[in-house]
């Protein structure tokens, strides 16, 4: 058994370093896609603060940052949106960015308090 074990280390110590497996490079990002078009349906508080972040953009890369920019404007106002829903669209040459009217759910008036 110690006479195996011995065989075995030495036959992997006898391999040269260059033939070991190196763990593989990590993944390059891919670039982020160009702003070409956008459409905000959009019409609540923040809309052409959206409108004007977004025209800004169009014809350079559609960063995180940009995206995080135009949700912050939501968030700025004093309205509680449940849901903004953001939409990206292969288009030639990049992307198209939508923003649809925000749905907001039928609610029943809350119930008077007797006095």
């Amino acid at each position: 058994m110690k006479a195996l074990l011995v065989a075995v280390l030495g036959a992997l110590l006898s391999f040269p370093a260059s033939t070991w497996s190196e763990p593989p490079a990590p993944a390059a990002k891919a670039p982020d896609p160009i702003l070409q078009a956008y459409d905000v349906q959009y019409k609540g508080p923040g809309r052409e603060r959206m409108i004007a972040i977004l025209k800004a953009q169009v014809g350079k890369p559609l960063t995180d940052n940009v995206m995080e920019a135009v949700i912050r404007e939501v968030g700025r106002s004093d309205v509680s949106i449940p849901s903004l829903r953001i939409f990206g669209e292969p288009v030639e040459g990049g992307v198209k960015v939508t923003i649809p009217e925000v749905m907001r759910p039928e609610r029943e008036p809350a119930p008077r308090r007797a006095k």
